[in-house]
């Protein structure tokens, strides 16, 4: 298949507002949890949406693909907080949002929804002009310029600090004058923070357009050194309305396939053109670091688990004031 530098991002990463090693990028082949090998005896349509950004990239292959075994009625979306409601009312049959978001809307909803896939681990990086950091007890004395105060980006990064013996407020600062991703990465462009805390696709739109600039720290990294269980920064998934789910769990199975294909062309950058990014150059660029995986089955509680704890310990409302349990996950 031609290669087509272009794919679903945009420059203000929509986030909760989930990086890994490199071996979780691909699904494993064979026997994965919730992927048959069974020919399809029925065709579907599914209506479903992707996020703008990381959480939907991986969608891109799968929308224009003319090899799917369902078929997709699809949108997309630069505002995760109007795919929960459509797909709770059936508007929408599957949706890609932000994992604390889809653990709020199950919550809230008492199981209205289900999570069939994990789509996007960490997507953030430390920024730095110089080489001065490069493990995260290397921002003791700094501060760091920040995007989404409040939110999964903030308390990631507290809780990497704190659980490597950095009291925040006191040994790093934390600066979110710049609270939107987008204004952060011009101030960044413009040189003017030592370092800085960005999601990509941002990371990318800034070292190419100052040199200055590097990636010091992979926050996905830090993460697995630093927590004792086999959880990930996991940053997007894919949501499936429970109802539809129960009723055409071939339609479900096919899905997954067909995503799981679409993920893998993705990875490789066999990307079709959907005209949303400006850029072809930091689109390829970009890739390696937006950590776009499709993680399913039993896997998925054990990836996320770790995460959603620290996010509600950090904030409970952020996952929807409890942990979502076991019926969380499809399988």
């Amino acid at each position: 298949m031609k290669k087509i530098l272009a794919l679903i991002l945009t420059l203000t990463l929509v986030l909760l507002i989930g990086c890994t090693k490199i071996p979780d990028k691909t699904v494993p082949q064979g026997n994965q949890p919730g992927v048959t090998d069974e020919t399809p005896t029925q065709r579907y349509t599914v209506k479903i949406a992707g996020l703008m950004g990381p959480t939907g990239m991986g969608m891109a292959h799968m929308f224009k693909s003319d090899d799917n075994l369902n078929d997709y009625d699809y949108e997309i979306s630069s505002d995760p907080s109007e795919l929960g409601p459509k797909v709770l009312k059936g508007e929408l049959d599957m949706a890609a949002v932000p994992t604390n978001v889809a653990a709020t809307i199950y919550n809230k909803s008492e199981g209205k929804i289900k999570v069939v896939a994990l789509n996007t681990l960490s997507v953030l990086y430390i920024l730095e002009q110089g080489e001065k950091i490069n493990k995260i007890t290397d921002l003791k004395g700094r501060t760091v310029y920040c995007s989404g105060q409040g939110a999964t980006p903030e308390y990631i990064l507290s809780y990497l600090c704190t659980a490597n013996g950095l009291k925040v407020g006191k040994d790093v600062k934390f600066n979110f004058t710049y609270n939107n991703h987008a204004d952060l990465a011009k101030f960044a462009v413009a040189n003017k923070p030592y370092c800085c805390m960005l999601p990509e696709p941002n990371v990318t739109a800034v070292l190419a357009k100052n040199n200055k600039m590097r990636v010091a720290l992979d926050l996905g990294r830090v993460w697995e050194e630093t927590v004792k269980d086999d959880s990930k920064i996991v940053m997007g998934c894919v949501i499936v309305n429970t109802a539809f789910a129960e009723k055409n769990k071939e339609a479900v199975e096919n899905f997954l396939k067909d995503y799981k294909s679409s993920v893998e062309k993705v990875n490789a950058q066999e990307i079709v053109d959907l005209s949303i990014i400006p850029s072809v150059e930091i689109a390829e660029k970009a890739i390696p670091r937006c950590n776009i995986v499709c993680i399913t089955g039993e896997n998925m509680k054990e990836k996320s688990m770790g995460f959603f704890k620290v996010l509600y310990e950090a904030n409970p409302a952020s996952v929807g004031g409890k942990l979502p349990d076991d019926e969380f996950f499809y399988n």
